[in-house]
C-alpha cells in the first residue's frame, strides 16, 4: 500500500534528524510546521501531512506558523470572530494545541507570530484604536499569550522585514 503523507513527512524529519547529528551531534533541530495541526485533527493531518506528536519525537523544537489572520471562522471558538480579532486568544489557544501534542517528548514549542497589518478592523475597534497605533499592542498580546502558556519564545513574521521593534523590549 502506499505511504501516506503524514508516514513521508515524519520519515523526512526522521532523515533530517539522522544527518544533522552525524555532522554535529550539539545541532538542534526544529520544525516548522502549519499551526492547525497542533489541534490533531485527523483531516489535518491527513491533508498535510504533519502529525506533531510524531515529529516531535525527533526534533528539538516545533515551530507552529500561527498567524491570527489566518484563522477561520470560529477555530478557536464562536466568541472569538472573526480570530484576526483576538491575537491573545487566538495565540493562547493554539499554543496550548501545540504544548499538549509535544508533551512527553524532548520537544519544546517555539511559536512564530504576525508581526504586520493585515485587516485589523475589529482589533481597532474592540481596542479603540487605529492604524497607526494598534500593531504594537497586537504584537505584545501574542507574546504575552506565548509566555502566558509556558512555550519556549517566538520567531517572528513580517513578510517586509519591517518589524515592531519596540514591542519586543522587556
Amino acid at each position: 500500500s502506499p505511504l501516506k503523507r503524514e508516514d513521508m513527512v515524519t520519515y523526512m524529519v526522521i532523515r533530517a534528524r539522522e544527518e544533522t547529528k552525524q555532522i554535529n551531534a550539539k545541532v538542534n533541530l526544529s520544525a516548522c510546521t502549519y499551526g492547525i495541526i497542533g489541534r490533531e485533527g485527523k483531516e489535518e493531518i491527513r491533508v498535510l501531512g504533519q502529525n506533531l506528536r510524531r515529529m516531535a519525537q525527533y526534533v528539538d523544537f516545533v515551530c507552529p506558523m500561527n498567524y491570527p489572520s489566518q484563522g477561520t471562522k470560529g477555530m478557536i471558538g464562536p466568541d472569538y470572530v472573526p480570530s484576526i480579532s483576538y491575537p491573545y486568544e487566538f495565540m493562547l489557544t493554539l499554543t496550548a494545541w501545540a504544548m499538549d501534542a509535544v508533551e512527553n517528548t524532548q520537544a519544546k514549542v517555539r511559536h512564530w507570530l504576525q508581526d504586520f497589518y493585515y485587516v485589523m478592523d475589529g482589533y481597532q475597534k474592540r481596542k479603540g484604536l487605529n492604524r497607526d497605533n494598534s500593531l504594537f499592542p497586537y504584537v505584545k498580546e501574542q507574546i504575552k499569550a506565548i509566555a502566558d502558556v509556558g512555550a519556549s519564545g517566538f520567531s517572528v513574521w513580517h513578510p517586509g522585514s519591517k518589524y515592531t521593534w519596540n514591542a519586543y523590549k522587556g
